[in-house]
């Protein structure tokens, strides 16, 4: 606190020694110059040294703040991963061990996301789909859908000048009115717009739909999304889950 009252008493100083230096050199006394200098100096390195200290403190508080949300994000992970192994567990003592599991999503976000699992239990004759545990038996049949969207490409107007006609117009502008008319006649050279189209994107959406024996559930709607390779996948798995019934 002491440092603080005194760095204010010092800048105020060298303030008015900037303003005294100033009056002497009004006054043309080589003193003033000198006092200037040094005032000048002075407020002008203290101003630094006090800009660089709050630049400093800023980035130790940004140093500070990142490493809380890092400790914050990693204790929530632990505390996901721990509830996702309590049902992971569970769901393996009810029906043993699975002979195949596909994660849907491949995301961080659904990482340690048991309801993001496709599982299948062979013992059992179980299927796990995503957050619904269902009996081979009772899958009547399945499909994978593509709710597919199309963007249209933009259409983009290119306007070209065409060079030939002109140096022509040009030439003969300038042999009926000179310069002055070889500039009109360039300028009433024939340009040409044509429009491009960019290829159109689709955006692919894909579901696994799910028919069931159940009058209270009778159909299961699993969101794929736009990975083909893992949709095949899918519907390999259930081609196959389908030859158990």
């Amino acid at each position: 606190m002491m440092k603080n009252k005194y760095d204010i008493l010092m800048y105020v100083a060298a303030i008015l020694g900037g303003v005294l230096g100033a009056y002497l050199c009004a006054k043309e006394n080589i003193l003033g110059v000198f006092i200037a200098f040094i005032c000048a100096m002075y407020i002008i390195g203290h101003t630094v040294m006090l800009w660089d200290a709050a630049m400093a403190k800023r980035e130790r508080e940004k140093t500070v703040a990142k490493k809380k949300l890092e400790e914050k994000r990693r204790l929530e992970l632990e505390e996901k991963e721990h509830k996702y192994n309590i049902a992971k567990n569970e769901l393996f003592a009810r029906n043993g061990e699975p002979c195949k599991t596909i994660v849907i999503s491949e995301s961080s976000f659904d990482r340690f996301n048991i309801d993001n699992e496709l599982i299948v239990f062979d013992k059992s004759r179980k299927l796990w789909l995503c957050g619904h545990e269902v009996s081979i038996d009772d899958i009547n049949s399945f499909a994978i859908d593509d709710e597919s969207v199309v963007l249209k490409g933009q259409i983009k107007a290119v306007t070209s000048t065409n060079t030939g006609s002109l140096a022509g117009r040009s030439i003969a502008g300038a042999l009926i009115g000179g310069e002055a008319g070889a500039i009109i006649g360039g300028s009433t050279a024939k340009k040409e717009t044509i429009f491009e189209q960019e290829n159109d994107k689709v955006i692919h959406d894909y579901a696994l739909v799910v028919n069931l024996r159940d009058l209270n559930n009778p159909m299961l709607l699993i969101k794929i999304g736009a990975n083909k390779n893992k949709a095949m996948e899918i519907n390999a798995l259930m081609q196959v889950i389908m030859t158990m019934k």
